[in-house]
């Protein structure tokens, strides 16, 4: 098992509303990965697997974006 907490908070898109990652727990190849998400809007905190989660554009970090919403294929 692996546990990342992240130093800068990535900004996402999630099928529950924006938010951001907190750190990720890698249970191996046989799990996904779990991704802690807080939102914006309830300050929830949800734990998330990649396929529900998409980082949201940031032209300063050279994300640009063009991908599908979180949660559909794109």
């Amino acid at each position: 098992m692996y546990i990342h907490e992240f130093r800068e908070l990535l900004e996402v898109n999630t099928p529950k509303g924006d938010g951001y990652v907190w750190y990720l727990i890698d249970y191996g190849p046989h799990a996904d990965t779990l991704y802690t998400v807080i939102l914006k809007e309830s300050g929830e905190c949800w734990q998330m697997a990649h396929r529900d989660i998409r980082i949201k554009p940031n032209a300063t970090m050279g994300i640009r974006g063009g991908y599908g919403s979180a949660g559909t294929a794109s």
